[in-house]
């Protein structure tokens, strides 16, 4: 009363408006009752004194025709919640599609880029010809080389046959000659010996007569070894040499002509031209690229994964994956054993199994691959509005504990006093939360409101309706829009 008493006390104030205030003062007081979960009345007494301090006469019958002024608890609205075994984690993680090999096309020699065969944007298949080089000095260095190799095989072959018949014959008629020559030399000497003895000759006679002899025996045994070479035939290590130097020209001939292959640039697999990156007349160096080559026939998607969502992933199992809001059936090709220092992901590769996806899938498109993982822990799931922050961490729900004899629960007129109750959470999804702590199944939590109230506060519940979404459900279970916020008492 002595906020009644000061505002009376003003006499700066007319009679109205010291009621208007006194009703105001009455209408807070009243509020904070109600807050504190009682049912207030005011006695005839209050009224009376209320009334004297602004000059107002209230009469018995006036009074009693008041009556008491009550006010109802506060009505919430609660659930009773179920024990959960676990809960689910729904996690999509995004990536991009690349092909399985890229390569920048280039040749391995200098020389002069006469023509590209393809441009950006083409097919490609495997062996196909994409550039070439000028190859002109080329050929005349390979036409050369077949010709000494030609000459080598010949004399090879000539070799491998042996002398011919006839010059058998021939080598006979010299031998033959030979023997004859030196018969006559031997007889020329027996007469100059003769002569020499009858001192009919001079020592220069003899002496010449001598060194013919000599000449025409030498004759004779060249003759004869020319003849027997002929018969024995070609020596073996001869034959072995001039193979070698066959072997030696073919050798060099191939190293041309594979120099002239690697003159002409072919696709290693079927594809689609990305780029072209030289245009005709360009001297290039070695190395140097002229075309980029997708494998866009095999495709896969590169994408990273959190690291416990990777360790539920083997190798060669299928996967959906999400591309342009279509689903790709794809296999696990590979996981990469370390983590990536920029997202701390671990990468997966996906090869896309479905054969069309190359007609309509392109290299950098977003894919993305959903993941669920359950995790098996008690718990249970509350609506995210019915939690308060608590403290070192934890967090709080109220919940409706009945007063008197519990087989009243389901008297609608009954009270109930709010308790609070601190939780853990676990797992957090858009609008509910997946908690463990010191509630029980069957506990009617309060999903609504809390700002409203505080713990210990009496109030009256009203049950939500069947057909809104309940916390343990997910929110596409049930009609959201039609059931939110709908209760009954």
């Amino acid at each position: 009363m002595t906020a009644l008493a000061v505002v009376f006390s003003d006499r700066r104030l007319t009679v109205s408006q010291k009621l208007t205030r006194v009703l105001a003062i009455s209408l807070v007081v009243l509020t904070g009752l109600v807050m504190a979960g009682g049912v207030v009345v005011a006695s005839r007494a209050d009224l009376r004194e209320s009334a004297g301090l602004i000059g107002v006469d209230l009469t018995r019958s006036a009074i009693e025709s008041i009556g008491p002024v009550s006010v109802r608890p506060l009505t919430v609205v609660v659930e009773p919640i179920e024990l959960s075994e676990g809960y689910t984690i729904n996690a999509s993680f995004v990536g991009r599609v690349e092909s399985a090999r890229t390569s920048d096309l280039a040749f391995e020699r200098m020389g002069r880029l006469e023509r590209v065969e393809v441009r950006e944007g083409d097919r490609v298949d495997a062996g196909q010809v994409l550039a070439v080089l000028d190859t002109r000095e080329l050929d005349e260095r390979i036409a050369s080389a077949q010709a000494r190799l030609d000459q080598a095989r010949a004399d090879l072959a000539e070799l491998i046959a042996g002398p011919r018949v006839e010059a058998i014959a021939t080598a006979r008629a010299e031998v033959e000659q030979a023997e004859a020559r030196l018969e006559l030399a031997r007889a020329t000497t027996a007469r100059i010996a003769d002569l020499r003895k009858r001192q009919a000759s001079t020592p220069r006679e003899w002496d010449e007569t001598i060194a013919a002899e000599k000449v025409r025996v030498a004759e004779l045994a060249a003759a004869q070894a020319r003849l027997d070479e002929l018969i024995a035939g070609t020596r073996p290590e001869r034959i072995a040499s001039q193979r070698a130097l066959v072997r030696q020209l073919e050798a060099d001939l191939a190293a041309l002509n594979v120099e002239r292959d690697r003159s002409i640039l072919r696709a290693p697999m079927s594809g689609t031209i990305a780029a072209r990156l030289a245009d005709e007349g360009t001297i290039l160096a070695p190395q140097t690229p002229v075309v980029r080559l997708l494998e866009t026939t095999r495709l896969r998607a590169r994408i990273g994964v959190a690291e416990s969502a990777a360790d539920d992933l083997r190798v060669g199992e299928s996967q959906n994956v999400m591309i342009r809001d279509r689903v790709v059936t794809a296999r696990v090709e590979a996981l990469r054993p370390d983590l990536d220092p920029r997202t701390r992901t671990v990468t997966v590769l996906l090869s896309l199994d479905d054969p069309t996806a190359a007609d309509w899938v392109r290299c950098g498109d977003l894919a993305t691959l959903n993941l669920s993982r359950t995790i098996v822990q008690p718990g249970f799931w509350l609506p995210a509005k019915t939690l308060s922050e608590g403290v070192r961490g934890l967090w709080t729900c109220l919940v409706a504990q009945p007063l008197g004899d519990a087989e009243q629960k389901a008297d609608p007129t009954q009270l109930y006093r709010l308790a609070r109750r601190e939780l853990e959470i676990l797992h957090v999804e858009v609008d509910r939360v997946f908690a463990r702590g010191t509630l029980r199944p069957g506990d009617l939590v309060m999903v609504d409101g809390i700002h409203r109230v505080v713990p210990g506060q009496l109030v009256e519940v009203a049950f939500r309706k069947p057909n809104a979404p309940r916390a343990s459900e997910t929110p596409d279970d049930s009609d959201a829009n039609a059931a939110a916020g709908s209760v009954t008492q």
